[in-house]
């Protein structure tokens, strides 16, 4: 019922701001003290979900407030226990770089490791879903391509992985629409194996021709 609440609200500040946006920056600022704050899962767990639907639903509210919430969910993905959470904040740090864009790019670099470690957790299949989601929403509307790999010399690897080993073609797909949101780098150049011996300048940085918040299938 609240997540319901918030999204007809959220709709209602195209039609009459004026009247919605003061509620809903109250919300906001309760919604994230109850996330960093509150000692029960379930209550963090409803704090992030409705925290998602705020974002995806009042864009226009949420854009000014982008630090300010990536300052309270980027630390709880590093340090939070339960997953249902976890999923929730990945979700919602992809709703916000859809809505901030470029902005988002400053982040990429904290919450990339916390990503990285959760894909690799292969004993949660929902947290690892969310993850690969989330790497995708990043890259595709902030431009955080390539460069992912240069940073990150083991995400090339974790992606081939998947592909082998992975049982689920949802998970599957994702990943291949992933690799190909972040592009491909100088293939004369990249052997697989040995991308710590590879040094950063000189890569070729080939584009796929996807601009950031371009769609993609």
């Amino acid at each position: 019922i609240r997540n319901l609440a918030v999204q007809i609200v959220g709709r209602l500040c195209i039609v009459n701001p004026a009247y919605v946006m003061p509620c809903l920056r109250k919300f906001l600022i309760q919604t994230l003290t109850e996330l960093e704050h509150s000692s029960f899962g379930r209550n963090r767990d409803q704090s992030a979900t409705l925290l998602c639907t705020l974002i995806d639903s009042a864009p226009t509210l949420v854009r000014p407030y982008s630090e300010s919430i990536m300052q309270s969910i980027a630390p709880k993905i590093k340090t939070e226990q339960h997953s249902d959470v976890v999923v929730s904040l990945l979700q919602a740090v992809g709703s916000q770089a859809v809505v901030s864009g470029v902005a988002m790019q400053a982040w990429a670099d904290e919450l990339m490791p916390s990503v990285i470690d959760i894909l690799q957790d292969a004993g949660n299949m929902e947290k690892r879903m969310a993850a690969i989601c989330c790497m995708g929403q990043l890259a595709k509307y902030t431009g955080y391509v390539v460069e992912p790999y240069l940073k990150h010399r083991c995400l090339m690897d974790i992606f081939l992985e998947m592909l082998k080993k992975e049982q689920s073609h949802d998970v599957k797909r994702e990943v291949i629409r992933v690799v190909g949101i972040i592009g491909a780098l100088d293939p004369y150049r990249y052997k697989p194996g040995t991308m710590q011996d590879v040094e950063l300048e000189g890569w070729a940085q080939v584009s796929i021709g996807i601009k950031p918040g371009d769609d993609y299938d």
